[in-house]
């Protein structure tokens, strides 16, 4: 993928912005406050994914204005492309002319990776943070995997409803709306766990190169995905409907 144009109105602290990228390496350099890392972000939301520094979109709008527009025109999947990424208290999407339902459309569309201090996170941080990583890398590789993963979400919040409400109901009925919500989110539990894997054993040689070479031979790196949830053997197996099975007994 690569960036042929660029535009930003009214986002952050730019009134109005434009960019256009040389075919090899750029270097975007200035004072401290311009608005380095607002370029990047602005950049970055075309990924489909949410901002790495905000959750809100109103935060990402001059202040004074109602909306943000971002363009973008750049090579992707072997063809030019083109998009409009509208921001007001939602982000509203067209790609290529046609308005789109959501801006996660772009996951696949436009790859791309931000590296920031707080990356550091993942190695220092919470498991959490490692979960993320994993999230946002494999989305932009499959978009299923950003599908799966959204109805996952989804069940886990349907689930936590209906145990808000256990007081108010029978126990008879708990349990079924529990076991219901449960088959549910074993089965896609299971599919992005494994993915996960996968994704880790890819990973893991070119990690533990990169590492080798920026240590200069010093240090060795090791990387896997560990389950929790299930024995390591059967998560290794890689057999999902086993692995469903596993995780509503545990």
């Amino acid at each position: 993928m690569r960036i042929l144009r660029f535009s930003a109105v009214r986002f952050r602290n730019f009134a109005q912005t434009a960019l256009e990228p040389g075919p090899g390496v750029n270097v975007i350099f200035g004072e401290n406050g311009q608005g380095k890392t607002n370029l990047i972000e602005s950049v970055w939301l075309f990924t489909g994914c949410r901002s790495f520094r905000t959750a809100e979109n109103a935060e990402m709008i001059r202040h004074g204005e109602t909306a943000a527009a971002l363009e973008a025109a750049f090579l992707s999947n072997g063809r030019e492309q083109s998009a409009r990424l509208v921001i007001t208290r939602r982000r509203e999407l067209t790609l290529n002319g046609f308005p789109e339902a959501t801006s996660r459309r772009m996951l696949g569309v436009f790859p791309a990776i931000a590296f920031s201090p707080a990356t550091l996170r993942m190695v220092q941080g919470s498991p959490g943070g490692r979960r993320r990583f994993l999230d946002i890398a494999l989305s932009m590789l499959q978009p299923s995997y950003a599908v799966c993963l959204s109805k996952y979400i989804k069940t886990l919040a349907q689930r936590n409803a209906v145990l808000a409400k256990a007081g108010l109901m029978q126990a008879a009925a708990l349990r079924d709306a529990l076991s219901l919500w449960d088959e549910v989110l074993a089965k896609e539990a299971a599919l992005l766990l494994l993915a996960r894997r996968r994704y880790m054993e890819r990973f893991a040689p070119g990690a533990a190169e990169f590492y080798s070479g920026a240590a200069g031979g010093r240090e060795a790196l090791s990387v896997r995905y560990v389950c929790k949830g299930a024995p390591q053997a059967l998560f290794e197996a890689g057999d999902a409907e086993a692995l469903a099975a596993q995780l509503r007994k545990s």
